[in-house]
């Protein structure tokens, strides 16, 4: 159960970074405008690249999910490629605040260094689409909660407020358990 706070905390911290960053006040930010190719490259989005994307971005960019943008089709993905490649250079995206000292995550989407220069290099020629026979089969994602069914939940004994601007202090909440013993 703590690992699946501690994914949970992640995610939501990931979360809100990422609305930050793609949500400046009240103007959206829009896809940046493409670049012309500044590399030749074999790399294309079906044989290279969609992998990457299954693999490691997928999850969270898709429909119904919390992100701006979905990366499930190459027209959905290459009006934001060099978002994508500013992103995932920082190491930004794909969110992964673990150090890579404690353990192995079976959930880890952090890139690879290999990763992260295939997509530089697949943007700066131009993010070039490729063969569909090339293409591999879509990925099946589940519908709703996707994490192992927990223990036991409990629920907030009455509804907690969170205002839709502005800072929100540290709260302690009490959440009574009924356990008898450390647990």
């Amino acid at each position: 159960m703590k690992y699946t706070l501690l994914l949970l905390a992640a995610s939501l911290t990931a979360s809100t970074f990422y609305a930050q960053e793609m949500h400046m006040g009240n103007q959206q930010t829009m896809p940046s405008p493409p670049a012309k190719p500044t590399v030749h490259s074999n790399l294309t989005y079906t044989k290279d690249i969609t992998h990457i994307l299954q693999q490691n971005c997928q999850v969270c960019h898709r429909p119904g999910e919390g992100t701006p943008f979905s990366m499930m089709t190459y027209e959905t993905t290459k009006p934001w490629a060099q978002d994508i490649k500013r992103m995932v250079s920082t190491r930004q995206m794909p969110p992964w605040f673990e150090d890579g000292t404690t353990m192995t995550f079976e959930n880890k989407r952090a890139l690879s260094q290999a990763d992260i220069d295939k997509i530089i290099e697949w943007v700066d020629a131009g993010a070039p689409k490729g063969e569909m026979k090339d293409m591999p089969a879509p990925r099946d994602f589940a519908e709703g909660w996707t994490i192992t069914k927990p223990d036991i939940v409990f629920q907030l004994p009455k509804p907690f407020n969170i205002p839709a601007h502005g800072i929100l202090e540290y709260n302690y909440i009490i959440i009574p358990t009924g356990f008898t013993k450390d647990t």
